[in-house]
């Protein structure tokens, strides 16, 4: 949110601000209600209703921004799928990893580097994924990273 703060007219941020501040008070309300109830577990689902109304305005504040910018432009939010089959399967080749070496129980030193080096290989994947299926945003990546260090190549 610090860049719509930091970008938006000041009737947008009042409008920011009174949101935000009406999602506070529905998640005081349901943690209340939650904890009488359910005890942790209303905790927990008051926890994911304030996530999701913050996530659903959030949505909404990209949305709008992303149409004043390209009018009439579909509003992708999903990675790329290569890009989340990536995620995915480094999520399951480093969880398989970690029961097939015992973890965290029994993890011998060299049983620890083992996993190291499944996590390693996991994120090659995952960064090779998307500079692959996302290559405006590596491409944006890279030239801030550029820009911070000085050199506009």
């Amino acid at each position: 949110m610090k860049y719509v703060q930091a970008s938006a007219p000041p009737p947008e941020l009042r409008r920011i601000a009174a949101a935000t501040t009406a999602i506070a008070f529905v998640y005081g309300g349901a943690a209340l209600a939650g904890v009488r109830l359910l005890r942790t577990s209303g905790l927990v689902l008051a926890n994911v209703l304030n996530l999701g109304l913050r996530t659903a305005l959030s949505y909404r504040y990209i949305g709008r921004a992303a149409a004043a910018r390209a009018p009439g432009a579909p509003l992708r939010l999903a990675p790329a799928p290569a890009v989340l089959a990536a995620f995915a399967l480094s999520a399951a080749a480093t969880n398989a990893t970690a029961l097939w070496l015992g973890a965290p129980d029994s993890l011998s030193p060299s049983s620890h580097a083992a996993h190291v080096v499944v996590g390693v290989a996991c994120l090659g994947g995952v960064v090779a994924a998307v500079v692959a299926g996302e290559p405006e945003l590596a491409g944006a990546l890279l030239g801030a990273v550029r820009r911070r260090h000085g050199r506009e190549d």
